[in-house]
């Protein structure tokens, strides 16, 4: 005997939040989706909007399919926040801005947004305002950009030569 989830409309909202995650950065269209979680497809599409509201699904416009949003990134990282993530990485950042004599940031992508986890000033008079735990545009923070230029998906549009070479310097210069 199978059991029935407790409360349906939130299993299925669960489900599709499951399968948009499966479906990765490419996303999924609402007549696959549907099909995959064996639902009516006006159902599917309601709980969408529903997750697109509270940014937890997006769509791309060009497209047409649907891919997690950036609140299901932060919900996540809320939730790695309490394995405490900045304590543990924080003698690294200490030994980079030690090393390099600049301002580190410990960030996690959120969507089109950089939440900040941690920082390590530099001794030196120059300092750059940033709030730990406050949320910003991708496109305003070096951190942003970087996160942009070496996301997984702009790797799509590169060669085999440059991934090489990024992941030599990666690798043989942490």
């Amino acid at each position: 005997m199978t059991q029935s989830p407790p409360i349906e409309s939130v299993d299925r909202a669960v489900r599709v939040l499951q399968a948009l995650a499966e479906a990765g950065p490419s996303g999924i269209s609402l007549v696959t989706l549907a099909l995959k979680l064996d639902l009516n497809k006006a159902t599917v599409h309601r709980m969408l909007a529903a997750l697109k509201f509270r940014d937890f699904a997006a769509q791309d416009l060009a497209t047409g399919h649907y891919v997690l949003g950036g609140g299901a990134a932060q919900l996540g990282a809320s939730f790695y926040a309490r394995e405490n993530l900045a304590a543990i990485l924080h003698p690294a950042l200490l030994s980079l801005s030690a090393q390099v004599s600049e301002l580190v940031h410990l960030g996690t992508s959120n969507g089109t947004n950089i939440v900040y986890l941690d920082k390590v000033e530099p001794d030196h008079a120059v300092r750059v305002f940033s709030a730990i735990g406050s949320s910003v545009p991708v496109i305003s923070t070096a951190m942003g950009q970087v996160t942009r230029t070496w996301s997984v998906e702009s790797w799509s549009n590169r060669g085999p030569s440059t991934r090489s070479k990024a992941r030599w310097i990666w690798v043989n210069n942490p």
